[in-house]
């Protein structure tokens, strides 16, 4: 559970998810991109604590469903945000600017 009312990209939220764990998070910073299809279920507004007790009640009730958020939030840590991806992204754009700025040399 993520209660932060200022974030950017929640390191906690990426570890909570390269875990499989179910994440409930305001909806502040990147955790629109972090949870993706899951937002709007598992996200609500910093201090809203009866949205936050629902969320964490309907998660208890809905083993199914957690289990699936869970396997979505691994997945989805591994195919975006797993350490080979970040390093493939970060190398296209160095190469990008030393394509630019040859052209301007």
């Amino acid at each position: 559970i993520s209660t932060s009312s200022k974030e950017g990209m929640s390191n906690s939220i990426l570890e909570s998810m390269s875990c499989g764990i179910p994440v409930i998070a305001t909806n502040i910073g990147s955790s629109d991109v972090l949870l993706g299809k899951y937002f709007n279920e598992f996200s609500y507004s910093p201090g809203d604590i009866n949205y936050l007790y629902k969320r964490i009640l309907f998660l208890y009730k809905n083993i199914d469903i957690g289990r699936k958020y869970s396997f979505y939030l691994h997945n989805r840590a591994k195919a975006i945000f797993g350490p080979d991806i970040i390093a493939k992204n970060y190398e296209k754009i160095y190469i990008k600017y030393l394509i630019m700025s040859k052209k301007s040399n």
